[in-house]
């Protein structure tokens, strides 16, 4: 029979960044907190933690170009997406260190799209400008890129470090943090019980925080929420200067420097015909490894001369529309804070922060198609 872990006020699943985040933020309240993570919280080189799967962009909004987000969403609702996005940004800032600034380069039809999103990002209240291809080569030491808009809002960061250092935070807080107990099930009755690998923890109130495996969790995400896998690979050192982080071709494609000193490349999920969507194994695809190793060779020879010196691949989870998932949830005492997929880095300390003041018993103000109930009855 399994052991019970001590009981808590409420029960984080998932150590990831929304995941200590929301335990940073809820430990200083005073909330009695366990986080509950079925990998290691070792933010090393072989962790397999989600949050690694990305490079550490802070992109303000999404990757994608303005006007792109604002035919999707409208512009008012764009508007309040990237306020939003602001917002998370700001309250990260004063968490983990970070270094502002970030280019999103135009690749070939890309390119005539620049000038209309740089004009409409006034409008949204998030300037940016044109920078030229002479100025884009000269700061990447590529000649084989187009232009790009410079978004001094951007920042990057070194997840791992980023990492580490929220859950040294949250530890200090007293946030209980607990590794290698993957929860199996959820019972919900005057309390709620979790039932993990290493026994089970009573509470009153959990918070979802665990990307792509909550489908199997709680039958509510099933239809919401599914995985995606994303590549990294990373050169040795070359002696470059450190870049700006840096995206391209509508965001499928981003790169930086690494914190060795080498470079950095993710993306080309488009060389498999599913998108890695539905992929849960933790190793790149051959095709998708290729076509980064290809754009390095093209685009930043020296760096792919070094040689590459780590591939690894992550598990992300989008929601079926692409938006994160932030608040209540149907029914009682059970919360979100997921769905963050590539985004996470410039939007979950704010989905963080809502989530525990909505704990304390505040009100917090967001918009409306970020909270789970636009998704009830699909």
């Amino acid at each position: 029979m399994s052991e019970a872990i001590p009981s808590s006020d409420v029960v984080v699943v998932g150590g990831g960044l929304s995941g200590l985040l929301c335990a940073l933020y809820l430990a200083r309240a005073g909330i009695e907190v366990t986080v509950l993570d079925a990998d290691p919280l070792a933010f090393g080189p072989q962790a397999n933690n989600a949050s690694l799967a990305s490079l550490g962009l802070v992109q303000l909004g999404t990757a994608e170009h303005p006007h792109r987000l604002a035919h999707a969403l409208g512009m008012e609702r764009a508007k309040q997406y990237l306020a939003f996005s602001q917002r998370s940004i700001a309250l990260l800032a004063e968490e983990v260190p970070m270094e502002r600034g970030g280019l999103r380069v135009g690749i070939g039809a890309e390119i005539d799209e620049l000038e209309q999103a740089v004009a409409l990002s006034q409008d949204l209240g998030v300037p940016s400008s044109l920078w030229s291809q002479e100025r884009v080569a000269e700061h990447l030491g590529c000649q084989l890129l187009g232009p790009a808009r410079h978004v001094p809002m951007d920042a990057r960061l070194d997840p791992a470090e980023a990492l580490s250092i929220l859950t040294e935070k949250a530890r200090a807080a007293g946030a209980r943090l607990m590794e290698g107990q993957r929860v199996r099930s959820v019972e919900l009755d005057n309390s709620i019980t979790l039932h993990s690998d290493g026994g089970q923890v009573r509470c009153e109130l959990v918070v979802y925080a665990a990307s792509w495996g909550l489908r199997t969790l709680d039958h509510w995400f099933a239809d919401k929420v599914f995985p995606v896998r994303a590549a990294l690979l990373e050169t040795a050192p070359s002696g470059r200067p450190a870049l700006q982080g840096a995206s391209a071709q509508y965001g499928y494609l981003s790169w930086q420097s690494a914190p060795s000193g080498g470079l950095r490349v993710s993306g080309a999920r488009w060389a498999t015909p599913h998108m890695e969507t539905g992929e849960v194994e933790r190793t790149p695809h051959p095709k998708v490894q290729k076509a980064l190793q290809g754009f390095l060779d093209k685009s930043f020879a020296a760096d792919a001369q070094a040689g590459v010196v780590a591939v690894r691949a992550g598990i992300q989870g989008y929601t079926c529309d692409n938006l994160p998932l932030i608040g209540p949830l149907p029914g009682a005492r059970r919360v979100a804070c997921t769905g963050f997929a590539d985004t996470g880095w410039s939007l979950a300390a704010a989905g963080a922060q809502i989530v525990a003041q909505g704990i304390l018993g505040e009100q917090p103000v967001y918009p409306d198609f970020l909270k789970p109930q636009r998704l009830v009855g699909i």
